[in-house]
């Protein structure tokens, strides 16, 4: 392991093993919590450049920003895929939905990565919320990854 992630053999292995059950069509969700510096973005990268060449990867970064942009992180994510939730976020907001379950309905798995979802603005965290109840059937893994210590009582990442 490099030196930046020591210990996180398991951690690694527990992503492994969620994406093998979104390959089987058990899709699912792989939070990854930690104080700012302890090495979520670190794992998740190295996790995503072991992947095959099969699967399909999206990665969006969520900002800490006073006004964060509406779907900022789905858009960075998707961009030049010309899928199904390309074209929807250029739409209206309803069409983003349905169009997120279709871009990760797809014979390859994909894993969307958003980081730091802490910051992530109302609407994306919407569009996330949806996915989650409707990831099984799918061969699709969510890695989010977000800082406990601000999510205190009441913020949208809580529900």
């Amino acid at each position: 392991m490099p030196a930046g992630l020591l210990e996180r053999r398991d951690d690694l292995r527990v992503l492994r093993a969620a994406l093998d059950r979104a390959r089987s069509g058990n899709g699912g969700a792989a939070l990854v919590a930690g104080e700012a510096g302890i090495g979520k973005t670190s794992l998740v990268r190295r996790f995503v450049a072991e992947l095959p060449g099969d699967v399909r990867v999206l990665v969006g970064v969520c900002d800490d920003l006073l006004a964060p942009r509406a779907l900022g992180p789905l858009q960075e994510a998707v961009a030049g895929t010309a899928g199904p939730l390309e074209r929807a976020l250029g739409g209206g907001p309803e069409a983003v939905f349905d169009a997120a379950v279709a871009q990760l309905r797809s014979p390859r798995p994909t894993v969307l990565v958003l980081d730091d979802v802490q910051w992530a603005d109302d609407a994306t965290l919407d569009v996330l919320r949806y996915l989650a109840r409707r990831l099984d059937g799918l061969p699709a893994l969510l890695v989010l990854t977000y800082r406990p210590e601000a999510v205190v009582p009441g913020h949208a990442l809580e529900r």
